[in-house]
């Protein structure tokens, strides 16, 4: 009877699947003086949470919008399960702020498969 090893970790199909999360924008308030992004990631898994807050960051950056990671961390990993806000230190609207909602779904999709891809299926 041949040895049959587990199959490695990254090879094996998850049930978990991407699926978009509500974006919301955040407008500027007393504390915050800038538009920003928030995420609600609490009752999303590891991998879901990290691809989006990765998209969010590296979207603002393109766009100079200088992005700070103002609430969120918690739990293992500072990207995981958590209310994450996005502040936006250089000025901007409401509506250049929407515009970078379909480049953030479209990267945190991306970036869900590199992290599957990588073994990182059951975050």
């Amino acid at each position: 009877m041949k040895n049959m090893e587990k199959e490695p970790r990254h090879l094996v199909e998850s049930a978990e699947q991407f699926k978009w999360l509500d974006l919301t924008i955040h407008e500027p308030d007393t504390m915050h003086g800038n538009f920003g992004i928030v995420v609600d990631t609490k009752k999303e898994s590891e991998s879901l949470s990290e691809a989006y807050n990765r998209a969010v960051e590296a979207v603002a950056e393109e766009h100079g919008l200088r992005p700070f990671h103002q609430s969120g961390t918690g739990g293992k990993f500072p990207n995981g399960p958590n209310w994450h806000f996005w502040e936006f230190w250089k000025k901007s609207s409401a509506d250049e702020v929407e515009k970078l909602f379909p480049l953030i779904h479209e990267r945190a999709s991306q970036n869900f498969s590199e992290l599957r891809d990588l073994g990182f299926d059951t975050l």
